[in-house]
């Protein structure tokens, strides 16, 4: 019982790093489609082994986002609707 306590006191800690951690996930996807784009050109050929790398890492944090997210919803304080349809596009956007 103490454990539950003790998860309820620092969920909303985890939860508040949702707004750091949301612009990962975009950064990385943009970062492999220019490394993509960039691997087109001879010069920089050796870019195409490591875009599927910066994918992995990008849906990683994905839904290090997603669940982030998920602990601050239930953390209270925002509107049903709006967490409804916020919380089922990043969990699209993740997959």
């Amino acid at each position: 019982m103490q454990f539950l306590t003790f998860l309820n006191d620092i969920s909303p800690f985890f939860g508040r790093f949702h707004p750091l951690f949301v612009h990962l996930p975009i950064g990385f996807v943009l970062m492999a489609y220019l490394m993509e784009l960039a691997s087109r050109f001879k010069k920089y050929t050796y870019l195409k082994n490591s875009v599927l790398f910066v994918l992995w890492i990008g849906g990683i944090s994905g839904i290090l986002t997603a669940i982030t997210g998920y602990i601050l919803a239930q953390s209270g304080g925002y509107g049903k609707e709006a967490i409804f349809w916020h919380q089922w596009s990043g969990v699209g956007v993740t997959i």
